[in-house]
């Protein structure tokens, strides 16, 4: 599959080669800073619990090996264990930090299809450039590389690679070959019209009216809802496919071009009357 961005600005082509169009709304920066601070709040719960317990066992732990020594050696590693003990902390709290958002990032993503409960809140999903879900392997590259996205601080290479880069990607993105787009909810689906009282001027006998089904009715009800937010050319197109199909179906007599909106909403009537 190949790459390409759209003529809209936040919106990604992917285009397989085949040549078909998959349009993925890319997700921007503020929605994604909004997904990893509801992210980091987790992390940072689950951190002070990591580094409590390492704070109170790291002590006991270091002491029964430093005096296994004895004398003078066990006094003098004493001395230096606890000058630096606060320094011990603050490498373990930085570390264990960073463990924990890899391997938070990397399970929620895994298990979820790419989305950790911040991306799930902002209605994001990382998938890979291709449009194909996201593997393992390349979660861990670009959960890896947050290491480098995250210089100097808060993110600051990661937030002007995502603003340089076409699509929106952090240099961990880029490397793993991964997009985070917006899972956009449809627009809601127009309700139908009055029904125009050629419609009306159809007529089905007891064995046609009976084939008339949900499936039919179904078919019937979907072109109708899309024919306004088509073009005219592919209206016309669609109105002769599904009044084909339905034609063939009921072995109703050919319908005109003119007639076959008209004929959707009979059916539709025809059925509700059932």
């Amino acid at each position: 599959m190949r790459l390409e961005k759209s003529a809209v600005e936040s919106v990604t082509v992917v285009r397989s080669p085949e040549q078909v169009a998959l349009e993925m709304p890319v997700a921007g920066p503020t929605s994604r800073m909004f997904a990893y601070a509801v992210d980091y709040v987790t992390m940072v719960l689950l951190a002070v619990l990591v580094i409590v317990g390492f704070a109170i066992a790291a002590p006991t732990v270091l002491r029964g090996i430093i005096n296994t020594f004895g004398g003078r050696v066990a006094d003098q590693f004493t001395r230096r264990f606890e000058d630096t003990t606060v320094l011990l902390v603050i490498i373990g709290a930085v570390l264990a930090l960073y463990v924990i958002e890899v391997v938070y990032f990397v399970f929620w993503e895994a298990v979820s299809g790419g989305r950790s409960p911040g991306k799930w809140l902002a209605g994001l999903r990382v998938i890979r450039d291709t449009g194909l879900p996201i593997t393992l392997r390349a979660s861990l590259i670009r959960n890896l590389l947050r290491v480098v996205d995250s210089l100097p601080v808060y993110y600051v290479i990661g937030l002007v690679s995502m603003v340089a880069s076409a699509h929106g990607q952090r240099l961990g993105d880029l490397a793993a070959g991964t997009l985070v787009v917006r899972l956009d909810r449809p627009p809601p689906v127009p309700e139908l019209g009055p029904v125009s009282p050629d419609a009306f001027a159809f007529r089905f006998d007891r064995v046609q009216a009976g084939r008339i089904g949900p499936e039919e009715a179904a078919l019937a009800r979907e072109t109708l809802r899309r024919l306004d937010q088509l073009p005219e050319e592919k209206r016309a197109r669609l109105l002769a496919v599904a009044s084909g199909a339905l034609v063939a179906r009921l072995e109703y007599e050919a319908v005109p071009a003119a007639q076959q909106r008209a004929f959707l909403e009979a059916i539709l009537e025809a059925a509700r009357l059932r």
